[in-house]
């Protein structure tokens, strides 16, 4: 089996939809020939203006050898406003980055819970992390994950984040002020 490429960089271009990964050579890269995929498991697509993934599995599978194989995907700093179930796809991701993006609804973290290898998530700079419990929840749906918001998670904290939301029925709602900080 041919050795991972390094990872795939398309940070930094305008990129505005996963479509457009197809026209775009990676940096640092040299061009690719019609049809020719890269042995990668790390996609670099953050500091770019997508607001969706729509079609991200599809254009994957078209510049990657094995898209199955992705362990890293990072996709800070852009404008994304959900997580996107197509991440499921991704039996073997290890490393999510969506902080610095637009996610609102803390309820879209549940989408992660069904993926059982990822162990490095970053949320932070979100406007879900002004939900009340936000860290807590986040360990609660993802009790997988090793290290949130580029933190160790603590074996304290995550059985208080099993006892709370064990014990709560009612989601999270926003913070309405500074004094309700737990």
């Amino acid at each position: 089996m041919k050795k991972p490429d390094p990872p795939l960089d398309f940070s930094f271009l305008n990129i505005i939809t996963p479509k457009d990964l197809i026209n775009e050579e990676p940096r640092g890269r040299k061009e690719r020939k019609q049809d020719e995929k890269y042995a990668t498991q790390c996609l670099k697509l953050n500091n770019n203006h997508f607001h969706d993934l729509v079609g991200l599995l599809d254009v994957v599978s078209e510049i990657v050898l094995q898209p199955q194989a992705i362990t890293w995907i990072d996709l800070s700093f852009n404008n994304l406003r959900a997580i996107d179930p197509a991440f499921r796809e991704f039996e073997q991701l290890q490393i999510l980055y969506l902080h610095g993006n637009s996610i609102e609804d803390i309820h879209e973290v549940d989408k992660l819970s069904e993926l059982p290898s990822l162990k490095k998530l970053a949320l932070h700079g979100n406007a879900m992390e002004t939900t009340k419990h936000y860290r807590l929840y986040v360990l609660a749906h993802c009790p997988q994950v090793i290290s949130f918001d580029m933190n160790t998670v603590t074996k304290a904290e995550r059985e208080t984040a099993r006892v709370l939301f064990k014990s709560f029925s009612s989601p999270p709602t926003s913070r309405r002020s500074a004094g309700d900080d737990d």
